[in-house]
């Protein structure tokens, strides 16, 4: 009499396929989940790009757009007048961080006014503007370990020079005039862009030239020095 086979799997096949299921189950939701997070990096990276290639395209189209009634900002003995009639020109932009992890930002309209002798810089802190990063990434200077940021991007009133100024401390409107003048805080300056808890392939910077034209004033890169061990 011939015995009756069963053609179905035997209890170690199944828990088998089980096991490679739920491992390739896991291994494609770790891969989507690191996509998606490379993704978050890159638009925050550029959003914040964009950011400052924003702010420096309103230093080169500079508009005076102080109203009639508001005094100018720049503290001078020189006599201040209407607009369009005034020494008191809006030349640049002044960004600053607005917390403690470098996510937040504030941008204000850089004044500049001349005395006749020389040109003093000022700024009202009811003309601020804010920029929150993206994804909540983290952004600090490559020379510095902390958070705090200023950057000043000016037209010189005088030469009509482009540049690009760069700190790790942030300046009232009484040290513009210091800050828009001094020496220091000159050439490239890379600001890193990172989250610790993110995996990302390479990472990337944002990287400020000091002397540069339209095209070439805010670029992204590859991080280096301290900016890729982030």
């Amino acid at each position: 009499m011939r015995r009756k086979t069963d053609n179905g799997f035997t209890i170690i096949e199944v828990l088998m396929f089980l096991a490679v299921s739920s491992a390739l189950a896991v291994a494609l939701l770790a891969g989507t989940g690191l996509a998606i997070q490379r993704q978050q990096y890159k638009d925050a990276l550029y959003s914040f790009s964009g950011f400052l290639s924003d702010q420096y395209s309103s230093v080169i189209n500079v508009m005076n757009d102080r109203p009639n009634d508001r005094p100018c900002p720049v503290a001078s003995d020189a006599i201040d007048t209407n607009r369009g009639q005034s020494d008191c020109v809006i030349v640049g932009r002044y960004i600053e961080t607005a917390d403690d992890e470098g996510r937040q930002f504030t941008s204000y309209p850089l004044y500049a006014l001349s005395d006749g002798i020389a040109w003093q810089y000022g700024l009202s802190l009811d003309e601020g503007n804010r920029y929150e990063a993206s994804w909540k990434v983290k952004t600090r200077l490559s020379t510095s370990p902390g958070a705090n940021m200023a950057i000043l991007m000016l037209r010189d009133p005088e030469t009509g020079r482009l540049m690009i100024r760069t700190s790790d401390r942030k300046y009232s409107p009484e040290e513009m005039t210091g800050f828009a003048t001094s020496v220091d805080n000159q050439g490239q300056a890379e600001i890193c862009v990172y989250d610790s808890n993110w995996f990302t392939q390479t990472r990337q910077s944002v990287f400020l030239s000091g002397k540069a034209g339209s095209a070439d004033a805010v670029t992204v890169a590859n991080a280096t020095g301290a900016c890729g061990d982030e």
